[in-house]
């Protein structure tokens, strides 16, 4: 583990004392079901007040509300995108991932993120930033990223090395530690265009407006378990990929309805 930076669930310094942390250098998580809810429109503040109901409220860094920012790299023909739009059973994400400010300057993730019908699981390196990201040019920071990976995480980045969108929001965080379900409450989902960008920036902004997402993860899908985390809610399950939303979004699709 890398000088500095703290073991797997141990508080970064200057987090407040029961503040998990994100700072692992290097880890490979455990596969997961994901559940995933789209409600247009919904009150952002009634629906964390459930989830807050039915599980525990945690917090990453100082403030129970993250903001999660992502550039997801692709191929020139959107290949992950369409993968997921399609539902294939066996598919995988590349994505640079950062919290909490809207460029970083200091750490900053490489994830992959692999899918194998209904479990996924994501392997994630600790980069750093070494000055502001905006000043990175991209080639720079991909030789450096690649630097840094195994020889299988390198060849699905080397395959899909062209970024392709920004995409920030907002997300609280919630745990029933009884059954080891987690929830997520997405939402203020904007995305920003990365494609011919010569590095990391944040321009006119493209907002998935209204739109907020609830995410359940657990070991094994347990509709017991899932309707209980989401009482009295009973919204109904949807495949909802917040890149492929953002691609849509920026006009790169034409779709009724994303995966």
């Amino acid at each position: 583990m890398s000088a500095g930076v703290p073991a797997p669930g141990v508080a970064a310094v200057g987090e407040p004392a029961g503040a998990r942390s994100r700072e692992a250098d290097s880890t490979r998580g455990p596969g997961r079901c994901e559940i995933k809810f789209a409600l247009p429109g919904a009150d952002v503040g009634k629906i964390s007040a459930i989830l807050g109901a039915n599980a525990r409220r945690e917090t990453f860094g100082r403030t129970p509300v993250s903001q999660v920012n992502s550039i997801y790299f692709d191929d020139a023909s959107l290949s992950a995108c369409h993968e997921s739009i399609s539902g294939i059973g066996r598919r995988s994400k590349v994505r640079l991932r950062w919290y909490d400010r809207p460029l970083p300057d200091d750490r900053l993730f490489f994830e992959l993120k692999s899918r194998r019908n209904q479990v996924s699981w994501k392997e994630r390196v600790l980069i750093s930033a070494q000055g502001p990201l905006a000043a990175r040019p991209y080639p720079d920071l991909l030789r450096q990223i690649g630097s840094r990976l195994s020889e299988s995480q390198a060849s699905h980045l080397c395959g899909r090395d062209q970024p392709v969108v920004l995409v920030s929001y907002r997300r609280q965080h919630f745990s029933d530690r009884s059954t080891g379900v987690r929830a997520t409450l997405d939402y203020d989902i904007v995305g920003y265009d990365q494609t011919g960008c010569a590095s990391p920036r944040r321009g006119v902004p493209s907002a998935l407006e209204g739109l907020v997402v609830i995410e359940v993860k657990a070991a094994s899908i347990d509709v017991d378990l899932v309707r209980q985390i989401l009482h009295p809610l009973t919204p109904r399950r949807t495949r909802c990929s917040k890149y492929v939303l953002c691609c849509q979004r920026l006009g790169w699709l034409n779709l009724e309805a994303s995966g």
